[in-house]
């Protein structure tokens, strides 16, 4: 750990910057593994602050960040959300959805569902689709997954076939019973057929929670 706290701390002479962006892009990455200390926090909320010339590493370092659910994160997640700028394949923003996701605050739901909005890229839409399909590690409050299932369920009519597939995993994933007649639906009517089989697995998934619940109840 020693060793990429100092790796991630620019010397005088911009060591870190003239660095190959795959490794600055590692170095983001690896720091992302060390949950329990505040350093690594320390050090990717001082990168961020900072910048980086790497959209891959700027994505990086907000996806590292909300691995360490540092309590310091979701205000400087959310605003990176709303107030970086466009860049390639909105890298940088969907490395921010990431890290909301990662958060397990429920704070982030809400965010998470306006990144689902038809303004984004396709790539951000699927890390959120991933991240709502989490929700019920993050709250136990019947009307928010109410409003994350009717999110998901929305976020299906769009024409990107991997949005619609993120879909299908996190109706499954959410273990809403409700979800079986929109995972029907994709399954019998998507053009895609990679859609069809995704939602039809999906299907199976979902029942198969919905059961072990019930048993579980039962005993």
């Amino acid at each position: 750990l020693a060793a990429l706290l100092a790796a991630a701390t620019p010397t005088e002479g911009g060591a870190l910057a003239e660095t190959d962006a795959r490794v600055r892009r590692a170095l983001a990455q690896a720091l992302g593994r060390y949950d329990g200390d505040t350093r690594p926090a320390d050090a990717l909320l001082a990168w961020i602050a900072r910048g980086d010339r790497s959209y891959l590493v700027e994505g990086e370092l907000r996806r590292s960040l909300g691995k360490l659910r540092d309590p310091r994160a979701f205000d400087v997640l959310a605003r990176c959300f709303a107030e970086d700028p466009v860049s390639w394949g909105e890298s940088v923003r969907q490395g921010a959805v990431d890290g909301l996701a990662s958060l397990r605050d429920g704070r982030a739901l809400e965010l998470l569902v306006k990144a689902l909005g038809p303004e984004h890229a396709p790539m951000v839409r699927r890390s959120a689709m991933v991240g709502l399909g989490k929700a019920r590690n993050v709250t136990v409050e019947e009307p928010r997954l109410l409003e994350v299932r009717e999110a998901i369920v929305r976020g299906l009519d769009t024409f990107d076939p991997g949005v619609r597939s993120a879909g299908a995993r996190a109706l499954a994933s959410l273990r809403d019973p409700a979800g079986i007649g929109p995972l029907a639906r994709l399954a019998e009517r998507d053009l895609d057929g990679r859609v069809r089989r995704v939602a039809r697995e999906a299907q199976r998934d979902l029942r198969d929670r919905l059961a072990k619940g019930r048993e579980s109840t039962a005993l």
